[in-house]
């Protein structure tokens, strides 16, 4: 699907799906603020509204027009694209036909704060999740009336309909160390496919057990609390942490657990792999091959001495 061909200077639409813990920032273009910049609605519990306030922190007067854009999550990637009209109209999961504005435009002069009430016609969702933007097309114009700003801010907006016939379902597509040479891995690669209807925030953590099957490293899987969109493939990385200072070389095994959703679905995944654990392997090998060398070396000149004696 092909984005809408205008950058957004939103600080969340440029790196992941970022879940409601971050409600309270706000994305901020050449001192144009908007809060919240990021707005969750699950129509079980939340009215199918919210209040957007924008505040112009510059010095000249500010003014806004306001439309609406259906959003997407990109493969295997923590951002979302943002679709054009025509994309959009075969797009099931898109919300911005059903947004309505309290004002279709906003004047805001310097140092001044303005709202925008968002309605969200529920009655007309199908099942499942929804998902859109926005978008706040910023023009000011300076004394002389040229313009000297005009782009474009976003609120990314995700709603949860209520009807008891959303669909939850995931899958793990990959689930493998990432290692440099045969180091001990720093991180754990997951890949998640959600091919349900609705957004969901997987949890879980990783166990790594030595060749004795004691735990030697654990990770947990989605601290940030990202979620993941419907009928998407999301790239997931799991920090680890090995709980001994020493690991020796050998065979390791990890278990990954994991769950998601309103109706707490489990999954669960495996792997073997091969690593030289935390000792320096190649800089040993390495100086016992120069001791074994200079060992040779002596023993040799020590036997031509004694035989020309």
């Amino acid at each position: 699907m092909r984005n809408i061909s205008i950058f957004l200077f939103v600080i969340l639409a440029t790196s992941s799906i970022i879940p409601p813990t971050v409600f309270a920032q706000s994305a901020n273009t050449y001192g144009i603020q908007v809060t919240p910049s990021i707005v969750q609605l699950d129509l079980a519990t939340d009215s199918p509204q919210t209040i957007l306030t924008y505040t112009n922190h510059t010095s000249e007067t500010i003014a806004l027009t306001f439309s609406a854009s259906d959003v997407t999550e990109l493969e295997d990637s923590y951002r979302v694209a943002f679709l054009n009209p025509k994309d959009a109209q075969n797009y099931k999961y898109g919300l911005s036909s059903w947004i309505e504005f309290s004002s279709t435009s906003l004047v805001l002069d310097p140092g001044q704060q303005g709202t925008l009430t968002v309605f969200i016609d529920k009655d007309k969702l199908s099942p499942g999740g929804h998902y859109g933007s926005v978008l706040a097309q910023i023009q000011s114009t300076n004394p002389t009336g040229n313009v000297t700003i005009k782009s474009i801010l976003a609120t990314l907006i995700f709603v949860r309909t209520h009807t008891g016939k959303e669909y939850e379902k995931g899958t793990i597509s990959t689930f493998e160390p990432e290692q440099n040479f045969f180091d001990f891995p720093q991180n754990f690669l997951l890949r998640f496919t959600n091919s349900g209807d609705t957004y969901l925030t997987p949890y879980g953590r990783v166990l790594v057990y030595g060749m004795w099957g004691n735990v030697v490293g654990q990770g947990i899987l989605n601290s940030g609390s990202l979620f993941v969109l419907p009928e998407s493939l999301r790239r997931m990385e799991i920090p680890m942490q090995a709980r001994n200072s020493i690991l020796l070389p050998g065979i390791y095994h990890a278990t990954l657990m994991m769950h998601f959703g309103k109706t707490n679905q489990q999954l669960s995944s495996t792997t073997t792999f091969f690593s030289l654990g935390t000792l320096p392997v190649i800089w040993i090998v390495l100086f016992l091959c120069v001791i074994g060398i200079v060992y040779i070396y002596v023993r040799k000149h020590a036997y031509f001495k004694t035989k020309e004696a």
